[in-house]
């Protein structure tokens, strides 16, 4: 994927095979035989261990190891499943409030405080992170897509650059946010509210029976949290976790093949592009609808920015 976005520097065929003296691998004096492969691999990866010789290089990554057709298998299954849902429970909600015909009276409103500042900047900065690690990142998996040349015109170099960095950043913030939630007081009543609880479960239902017309009022959430920010902080969390791994051992790849095998390499590559298309999905089809779609608080939750949330009183609409 490298050598495509026009990195001249990445291995290809020759690095391998070499170049007037290709031998077959079953040919000791080959550069690819099980037995020379540390030797071969190690010109570039620095103490590359004997298991390269356990893996396969050419072919689908599937037919590498069976961790990959199952890891592949799952998230061929996880993903529609999780977003689908995501959309269903969302597309409830909305058509319940738009043909209840309730509207906001003006000047009944209530502030509270849901971000402070230091909050808000993490906010920012995941925001930034986020976006640039998407970028950068699908910018290779989608090289030769003609939409991605239009957006993506910068070199091979500069895109690996600013993906690692937005990705430092990112993990630089997780750890920053991991000290404000266990170190502060504030941070701990945020982990405390951020709990989940039965009562989020019980919630769970009643809103979707209220949705579906099998309640007339739908029971009120008297936590800090909602159910639908819980389970996104912690997919959040979770996320980031398993990309953090994935990519670091795509970056230190020359620990990876000293101490792993071959087929690690692939299996980390396929983790992190299927959690990417998972994370991206969910931004659009959960997060987005959560502080800009949902009728309540259209067109967008200003927290974000102020502070502030914006409690609005409502009746029924008597037109």
């Amino acid at each position: 994927m490298a050598a495509e976005r026009g990195n001249l520097k990445v291995a290809n065929c020759a690095s391998c095979h070499g170049f007037h003296d290709v031998l077959p691998s079953k040919d000791p004096r080959s550069s690819i035989n099980r037995a020379n492969l540390s030797t071969t691999c190690g010109k570039c990866h620095t103490g590359a261990g004997p298991q390269l010789a356990t893996g396969y290089v050419h072919g689908p990554p599937t037919s590498k190891h069976w961790s990959l057709w199952v890891v592949k298998t799952f998230y061929l299954f996880v993903i529609p499943l999780t977003v689908g849902l995501m959309f269903f429970h969302n597309f409830l909600d909305w058509a319940r409030k738009a043909w209840s015909g309730e509207r906001t009276v003006p000047g009944e409103e209530e502030l509270d405080l849901r971000l402070t500042v230091n909050e808000r900047i993490q906010h920012g900065v995941l925001i930034v992170s986020f976006c640039a690690l998407a970028y950068t990142g699908f910018a290779t998996k989608f090289s030769e897509a003609s939409w991605m040349h239009a957006i993506a015109p910068f070199s091979e170099e500069i895109r690996r650059g600013l993906h690692r960095w937005a990705a430092l950043i990112f993990m630089v913030l997780g750890v920053y946010h991991t000290a404000y939630m266990t170190l502060t007081r504030r941070g701990r009543f945020l982990l405390k509210a951020l709990r989940p609880r039965w009562s989020d479960v019980k919630l769970f239902i009643d809103r979707q029976l209220f949705n579906v017309g099998l309640r007339k009022t739908p029971a009120p959430s008297t936590t800090f949290y909602h159910y639908g920010e819980k389970i996104e902080y912690w997919a959040l969390v979770w996320g980031a976790a398993v990309m953090a791994v994935t990519g670091a051992l795509q970056v230190f790849n020359n620990f990876t093949l000293r101490f792993f095998p071959l087929w690690t390499m692939d299996l980390a590559m396929q983790i992190h592009f299927y959690e990417a298309v998972l994370a991206c999905l969910a931004i659009f089809v959960w997060h987005i609808y959560g502080v800009m779609m949902d009728p309540d608080i259209y067109p967008m939750n200003w927290s974000w920015l102020t502070g502030f949330v914006r409690r609005k009183k409502k009746k029924e609409n008597q037109t």
